[in-house]
């Protein structure tokens, strides 16, 4: 089961899923506008992330609400999506910045469309690069 603890940190809204063996709630609210339905299947972590986390096993074709996204439109999923994975909120181009929390945590090798998975097959990580430590 999934728990999302919501919190905030100077003013920017930071989201936590841990595992818990007890029932999952319907709805948890930890305060100030922080508030996730237990059927959302989806979480974009920081307003200018240009990903967004799975909740849940995702399919191709499947509608996707992040409950946190500003306009809250829908995603469409294009190919199965693995829980914890992310996915492109935007049209993501060869060369951009993969951000999640708010932080670049990688180059894009392969234009990735809304809904696409952003994975190990199309980002470049920035971790111990040398230009990037």
């Amino acid at each position: 089961m999934i728990y999302t603890v919501c919190s905030r940190r100077d003013g920017i809204m930071e989201y936590f899923a841990m595992f818990h063996s007890s029932m999952i709630p319907t709805k948890f609210d930890s305060g100030e506008g922080c508030k996730m339905d237990a059927e959302q299947k989806a979480i974009l972590l920081h307003p200018e992330d240009n990903t967004v986390t799975a909740l849940a096993d995702l399919k191709p074709g499947q509608a996707v609400a992040t409950g946190s996204d500003a306009a809250n439109e829908p995603i469409v999923i294009r190919q199965e999506i693995p829980y914890a994975h992310k996915f492109a909120r935007v049209f993501i181009p060869k060369g951009a910045d993969i951000k999640k929390y708010g932080e670049v945590i990688g180059i894009a090798v392969a234009d990735i469309h809304p809904g696409g998975h952003v994975h190990v097959h199309n980002v470049e990580g920035k971790r111990a690069r040398e230009e990037f430590l």
